[in-house]
């Protein structure tokens, strides 16, 4: 299975590469540009005077054929994550009890304040 998705990449890869050689290599609609400078006359030459219909035919195949590789590319890749889940370890052995200590911990709560006491009512002072 690893051997037919590298040979799958390989030939994504080469498709890639003659369609971009394709694209640069076809007449531009603007009588100028890319097509003409990396020798888009060269095509009409080797293809004869149709050449824009033959090279605009073997872009198309080859563009499509490029999707093509491209989604079983991406099935294959999104299948090949997908295992079986593994089955839950055995359960592990509970840990020794570890023994109480011997006093509790204090409580961390603010220092301890004095007992306040009720002040004693003052003596009524004897009237006029």
């Amino acid at each position: 299975m690893v051997f037919f998705r590298g040979l799958l990449v390989t030939l994504l890869v080469i498709h890639c590469i003659l369609i971009i050689l394709l694209v640069l290599v076809q007449k531009s609609k603007g009588g100028g540009g890319m097509g003409t400078a990396l020798g888009g006359s060269v095509g009409e030459s080797i293809f004869g005077s149709r050449a824009g219909n033959f090279l605009t035919k073997v872009t198309w195949t080859l563009s499509t054929s490029f999707l093509i590789l491209t989604l079983v590319l991406s099935i294959m890749y999104s299948n090949s994550g997908r295992r079986p889940a593994p089955q839950p370890a055995q359960p592990a052995q509970p840990a020794p009890a570890q023994p109480a200590p011997a006093q509790p911990a204090a409580p961390a709560s603010s220092p301890a304040t004095p007992p306040v006491t009720p002040a004693a009512p003052a003596p009524s002072a004897p009237g006029p």
